[in-house]
């Protein structure tokens, strides 16, 4: 069972050009959409999460249901050394 696609562009979450991750968005929305299309018993395509604070609109233009926006909320990380 699936319960969320999900997709992570970058590993910092920061994009310098949002549009560049357009593409990586389209084919997974339109895996969801060939899969969802199979009808495949326990399996749920509803949930769709890509996008983070840097491309988050970006994601959502091409069918995020949900995005992470944690460091446009909260600010940027703080890594401290111990």
């Amino acid at each position: 069972m699936f319960p969320k696609n999900m997709v992570l562009t970058s590993k910092d979450g920061y994009v310098e050009n949002p549009e560049k991750n357009r593409e990586y968005f389209k084919s997974l929305y339109q895996l969801s959409v060939d899969i969802s299309g199979k009808n495949i018993d326990n399996v749920n395509m509803d949930v769709l999460s890509m996008g983070m604070t840097g491309d988050y609109e970006v994601a959502v233009e091409e069918g995020a249901t949900y995005v992470r926006v944690g460091t446009g909320i909260f600010g940027e990380r703080r890594y401290e050394t111990v």
